[in-house]
């Protein structure tokens, strides 16, 4: 059983009882309404800045602007999945405001921004004053959350889905108007596969910590109420289940998963096996946990969990830690992988567990001081100055880090592939009777940019497992005077790059006349005309 609060009363807090000191260094009230306008604020900038669609992007582009809204409902081309109201919601966009970058990337610009307020809403009911503030700030400035505001994924709708559904599960442990609660509990349930993918496993640990709880003023309506619920929630996801029982890229995606390692090896059998799991808790607590010391950032993590056991705050444990135990079962059973944007979701929870960490460490050093004050022969005298360094160490190496990384962000903004400027030079420089080669990494962002070419067009060919093949098809380019040739999303294996094979073959059938270079790709002007 849960044991939050008193198991009768209006409204017990769930909010860990760690006492202010002078090292709370957030405690005016407004405060959080600050932070939560400079996240804003950096989102705006990264927005604003309006990069070059990448591939992945340029994948589900083409879906989203070759499509209607009857066949965003079928399997999307190029192995791409993603909910279909989110696909919905981008085909509105896009009816309203054009097919450009920015209108594509808009709802994820929204969702990101609306993060932050939704994390400030939560963080009231389940963190003290001091880690509420320190995990809005270091969520305003998470490069994966600012990184995913400004591309054309669903992955920040995972993370406001995730906290809509805390939001409203904790205030129904607090008993906060149950009906009016169970009704937004049950839109959510009803929305969440077609919204979130991932917003199951939140929903699953929502439902486990709502059936445990205790102290409801009226059990008989309150459990007929949440059963209700839980049944509309698993209707929605059947008929989920059942629309997507033909989708043909699940099996594409399952095995690119599992090349990458993103499912859990269960049971863990051998040494590497466990080792897997080191390294997928530390890679979560960068991506998407945000911290990017990650030997720090789980260390306050695993300490904001073990305060949080300690003083026995079970609901809030149960609703931050449950999603990521689900998630880690999904993978063993090769249903989901626990890796990279896929789990973006669980950065709030991974975030406020090492904010109450990073609190609680503040808050023991200003005890330990103080009682060193009051008793100099104590042992807290020496404790204190101690737990003063490791305080600051944190800090610096935890929001003083990600500070620095924001700020520089600022000043060069998140770009991966800048394709769009090498299509514009093509557009300038290039004659109608010229051959492009485009490297097939760059195909997709160039029929985006590029829908209809006025050159004659050549796609390279895919060759991972046989480089020779490159050659080849370099070869079949032979005898043309002006061949401009765009690489980019270059694939690189045994520290040879692919790039590095064509240009050497290029060099050697003919000359370079020109180059021009941009972040993440190139376009290159030959001459293969005979010697």
């Amino acid at each position: 059983m849960y044991t939050d609060g008193p198991s009768r009363g209006a409204s017990p807090s769930l909010r860990p009882g760690f006492e202010p000191s002078r090292f709370d260094f957030f405690s005016r009230p407004w405060i959080p309404w600050t932070i939560v306008g400079l996240g804003i604020v950096l989102r705006v900038l990264a927005y604003l800045h309006n990069p070059s669609l990448w591939l992945d992007e340029a994948f589900l582009a083409q879906n989203l602007v070759q499509r209607d809204f009857a066949a965003l409902t079928r399997p999307l081309d190029h192995a791409q999945v993603a909910p279909l109201l989110f696909l919905w919601a981008e085909r509105c966009v896009l009816r309203v405001a054009g097919s450009g970058e920015m209108a594509l990337r808009f709802i994820p610009f929204l969702a990101s921004c609306a993060i932050l307020p939704l994390a400030l809403w939560v963080g009231r009911r389940c963190l003290s004053a001091g880690a509420l503030r320190i995990a809005l700030l270091l969520l305003a400035l998470s490069a994966p959350l600012i990184d995913y505001s400004v591309q054309v994924k669903p992955y920040p709708l995972d993370v406001v889905f995730a906290l809509l559904i805390l939001c409203v599960t904790l205030r129904l442990v607090q008993n906060r108007d149950p009906g009016r609660d169970f009704l937004f509990l049950g839109v959510l349930g009803v929305l969440a596969p077609w919204t979130s993918f991932p917003a199951l496993f939140v929903m699953a640990a929502a439902f486990a910590v709502l059936l445990l709880a205790r102290g409801r003023p009226a059990p008989r309506r309150w459990r007929v109420s949440l059963g209700v619920v839980l049944l509309l929630w698993i209707a929605s996801d059947a008929v989920f289940a059942l629309s997507t029982w033909d989708w043909q890229g699940r099996d594409a995606l399952r095995r690119t998963w599992r090349q990458y390692g993103g499912f859990a090896p269960f049971p863990p059998r051998t040494g590497t096996d466990i080792l897997w799991y080191l390294r997928a808790s530390v890679r979560a607590i960068g991506m998407p946990g945000g911290l990017q010391v990650r030997s720090v950032g789980i260390l306050l993590a695993a300490l904001g969990a073990a305060v949080l056991a300690a003083r026995r705050h079970w609901t809030v444990l149960g609703l931050l830690g449950l999603p990521i135990g689900f998630t880690l079962g999904a993978s063993a059973l090769v249903l989901y992988p626990f890796a990279d944007r896929l789990i973006l979701f669980l950065a709030p929870a991974l975030t406020f567990f090492a904010a109450t960490g990073l609190a609680t460490l503040w808050s023991e050093t200003a005890r330990a001081l103080r009682v060193g004050r009051a008793r100099p022969w104590s042992r807290s005298r020496s404790a204190g100055p101690l737990l003063l360094a490791a305080a600051l160490a944190a800090t610096a190496l935890s929001i003083g880090v990600e500070c620095e990384r924001a700020l520089r962000q600022v000043r060069h903004p998140i770009a991966r592939e800048e394709i769009r400027e090498l299509v514009a030079i093509l557009r300038r420089d290039a004659r109608p009777d010229d051959v492009v080669y485009v490297y097939y990494g760059a195909a997709p962002a160039f029929d985006y940019y590029a829908p209809r070419p006025a050159w004659r067009v050549r796609y390279g060919v895919n060759a991972r497992r046989e480089p020779q093949r490159y050659a080849a098809d370099v070869d079949c380019l032979a005898g043309e005077p002006r061949v401009w040739v765009l690489l980019s999303h270059v694939h690189e294996r045994g520290g040879v790059s692919e790039a590095d094979l064509i240009r050497a073959r290029l060099d050697r059938a003919g000359r370079c006349l020109a180059e021009h270079g941009r972040r993440g790709g190139a376009l290159l002007l030959y001459d293969l005309s005979p010697p």
